[in-house]
């Protein structure tokens, strides 16, 4: 009874403050609650508003981050891979002078020195420069006398020397090159490895082994490939076109030491030790057409190297675009343009118009000099795929054609390999 008594009370009270609560509220008229709403309303928006403008602000943000990622992937992928530093060398007994020219200081001659383990000896009287050094190799240009070289093979080396208008291409060597402007006679004496010569009288490489001298003398269109124990010249032939590669001896002992090494033996190594016979047989022995989808950049460049020493030029075209397809962008790649314009060349030349008319293996050739110009304009080979493009016009459309191209080339290249072919074609009348 208390309890109920009790909370009677307490709903009494209650009821009598809602009362007093109800009756001090004033009734709103129709505008005050009208007012009233649309204060709620514009609260209600603004607070929308602002949520929806968030939400499209975080939108964007979030899109203009993605598009952002994007670009600098593609970006990225764009992007040419960083080039290496260039080899660092020293001058030892001497010091290079403005055009790159290399001054003895001593008697005995002076030394250049790269860190990689090359070494160039020259002789006091010999004038040659240092024409470009990259980090796969240098390049160095004997305008009279000798050098003698020591190339130490690594992956991707690159070596050039220029001996008048001879260009000797290196693959990890020991060898001795001398040029007499005088009497426009070459000397190449190769102790080991293996060298290929470009130049006049011949317009294919030819190939140097190991204990084999070659003699060329211009005056006399005479060019002789020797043992250099031998008292008797092995080889001895006036040229009016090319010396075949192919009818070059073969060293039977660098054949063997390569069957003794076998298929363990990479191809880069087996070319810079002379044997360009064992790199065409473990290539077939392989299978071409796997060895186009699955060999190393080093190992297609060996492959094309030997198939244009050996004059199998379908086989060398099918390496260099294998290069240029499966590594886009690399110095490797973009080498084979040029070496691709040479095998055009050498390929009309050998199949007598068979592969079409000459103007259109001249086309061919003069494309893919473009090509490389193009992408590697201060390349090793920017000199030769000029000069070429000059040769190859000269002999297709004429001097006039050419010209241009001459003065071009005494410009950027006034020491180069077809310089006094380009300055031929300037003073013509």
């Amino acid at each position: 009874m208390c309890e109920e008594s009790t909370r009677t009370d307490v709903e009494t009270r209650m009821a009598a403050v809602l009362d007093r609560a109800r009756s001090a509220v004033v009734a709103m008229s129709p505008a005050q609650s009208g007012a009233g709403f649309d204060v709620v309303s514009a609260r209600l928006g603004a607070r929308s508003r602002r949520q929806s403008r968030n939400r499209r602000l975080l939108f964007v943000g979030v899109s203009a981050v993605a598009v952002l990622a994007i670009g600098i992937s593609y970006l990225h992928l764009l992007r040419p891979e960083p080039r290496q530093a260039p080899l660092g060398y020293w001058v030892e007994g001497g010091q290079l002078v403005e055009g790159g020219y290399v001054r003895a200081s001593r008697p005995e001659g002076v030394r250049l020195h790269f860190v990689e383990g090359t070494e160039l000896r020259l002789p006091f009287e010999t004038r040659g420069r240092l024409v470009s050094v990259d980090d796969k190799g240098a390049r160095f240009a004997i305008e009279q006398g000798l050098a003698t070289v020591s190339v130490v093979p690594r992956p991707e080396a690159r070596w050039l020397f220029e001996a008048g208008p001879f260009l000797v291409a290196v693959h990890g060597t020991v060898f001795t090159v001398a040029w007499d402007g005088s009497s426009e006679r070459l000397n190449v004496q190769l102790e080991k490895g293996l060298v290929s010569v470009n130049g006049p009288l011949s317009e294919e490489p030819i190939v140097i082994r190991a204990g084999q001298q070659l003699l060329v003398d211009l005056n006399k269109k005479e060019v002789r490939l020797r043992e250099m124990e031998a008292a008797v010249s092995t080889e001895s032939v006036v040229l009016e076109k090319s010396v075949s590669p192919a009818e070059r001896p073969h060293d039977a002992s660098t054949a063997s030491e390569a069957r003794t090494h076998g298929a363990a033996r990479s191809w880069a190594a087996a070319l810079a030790a002379g044997d360009v016979d064992f790199v065409l047989a473990d290539a077939e022995r392989r299978g071409i057409a796997r060895v186009m989808v699955h060999a190393p950049s080093e190992s297609l460049a060996a492959l094309a190297d030997a198939a244009r020493y050996r004059r199998k030029y379908d086989l060398a075209r099918a390496a260099l675009l294998a290069q240029r397809d499966r590594f886009s962008g690399s110095r490797r790649a973009e080498e084979a343009a040029f070496l691709l314009g040479r095998v055009e060349e050498a390929s009309e030349r050998a199949n007598g118009g068979v592969r079409g008319s000459s103007k259109m293996a001249a086309s061919k050739a003069i494309d893919w000099y473009d090509r490389y110009l193009r992408d590697s304009p201060h390349g090793a080979y920017a000199s030769e795929a000029l000069g070429r493009k000059m040769v190859v016009i000269w002999s297709a459309q004429g001097a006039s054609a050419a010209r241009p191209l001459a003065e071009d080339y005494l410009h950027l290249f006034s020491h180069g390999t077809y310089a006094g072919a380009a300055r031929a074609l300037v003073v013509k009348p």
